[in-house]
C-alpha cells in the first residue's frame, strides 16, 4: 500500500521549548496506525502539526509532514483551507466544546460542509441523516435538529465522525476519540472506526494514552515518550511482544479491549 501521509523527522516546539524531537513514521492507504504514550508526551502535538492547529507560539521547527507529497507545514491559509476537512479531518477529544451550545446541530454540520462544497440544504440532510443511521441512530434527522447540549458525550463523538466524513476526507484524525466515554460507548466509537476505514478506504490515525485502544484497532502502532518515538511497529507484534521498557509499563498499566471484526 503506498504512503499517504508520511512526518519525516519533526521536531515541533513552543518557543524555544522543544515538545517533540525528530521522529519518524508513516500511514499508509486504507490503514489505521496508533500513536500511544502518556498524557505530555507529545502525541496530541503531532496530529496538530498536521492540521495547522499549534496555537500561538507553536512551531514546526524542522522536518517534514508530507500528505500525498504536500508539506503540510509549509501551506498558505488559502491552500489550508482546500485541505483541511475536505481532505484531511480530525476528530477532537471533546467534540462538544467545538459546536456552539445555542445552535442546531444539523445547522453547524452543513455549515461545516458548505465551506468545502456546495450542496443544497435538502441534499446535505439526507446524506447526514444515512451517515447518521450509519453511527447507529435510529432517528438521525431528529439528532440534527437538536441543540449540543441535549445530546450525550456519546452521541457527540459519533456525531463529530459523521461530520468529519460528510466530505469523504483521505484522512482521518482522531485525539482520544474515546477518552471520556463509558466501555459500552468507546466500543460503539472505535466500531465506528474500522467501519470508516473498511466501508470508505479512510487511512486513520489515532492517539490514545491507552494501549489497548491502540490494540482493538490499529494495523501500526507507534509508542512515544518525552517527544520521541521509543518504539513502532506493527501493532499486533509490538503489544504482544514490546522490545522497550516503557511500553511494558504502559501496557501493564492499561485495560485491554479486543478487537471489533
Amino acid at each position: 500500500m503506498p504512503e499517504i501521509l508520511q512526518y519525516e523527522h519533526v521536531n515541533i516546539a513552543y518557543g524555544s521549548r522543544h515538545v517533540v524531537r525528530d521522529v519518524s513514521f508513516s500511514l499508509k492507504k486504507g490503514q489505521i496506525l496508533g500513536i500511544a504514550g502518556e498524557s505530555g508526551c507529545g502525541k496530541t502535538t503531532l496530529i496538530r502539526a498536521a492540521m495547522g492547529l499549534l496555537g500561538a507560539g507553536g512551531r514546526t521547527s524542522s522536518g517534514k509532514i508530507l500528505f500525498e507529497g504536500l508539506d503540510l507545514t509549509r501551506l498558505t491559509p488559502k491552500e489550508r483551507r482546500s485541505v483541511n476537512g475536505d481532505r484531511l479531518a480530525m476528530i477532537f477529544q471533546n467534540p462538544a466544546a467545538y459546536f456552539c451550545p445555542v445552535r442546531k446541530t444539523g445547522t453547524q454540520l452543513y455549515e461545516a460542509v458548505r465551506a468545502h462544497q456546495k450542496i443544497p440544504r435538502g441534499e446535505f440532510t439526507k446524506q447526514a441523516a444515512a451517515l447518521l443511521e450509519k453511527t447507529g441512530f435510529k432517528d438521525p434527522e431528529q439528532i440534527l435538529e437538536k441543540y449540543p447540549f441535549e445530546l450525550s458525550g456519546g452521541m457527540m463523538q459519533r456525531i463529530a465522525v459523521a461530520c468529519a466524513m460528510l466530505s469523504r476526507p483521505q484522512v482521518l484524525l482522531a485525539d482520544e476519540p474515546t477518552s471520556a466515554l463509558d466501555a459500552a460507548v468507546q466500543k460503539q466509537v472505535l466500531d465506528l472506526l474500522l467501519s470508516v476505514r473498511n466501508e470508505y478506504g479512510t487511512s486513520v490515525l489515532i492517539v490514545s494514552h491507552n494501549l489497548g485502544i491502540i490494540r482493538a484497532v490499529a494495523d501500526m502502532a507507534v509508542v512515544m515518550k518525552d517527544g520521541m518515538v521509543t518504539e513502532s511497529g506493527p501493532a499486533a507484534s509490538l503489544l504482544s511482544h514490546p522490545s522497550h521498557e516503557y511500553t511494558r509499563e504502559l501496557l501493564a498499566a492499561e485495560p485491554r479491549l479486543r478487537r471489533s471484526l
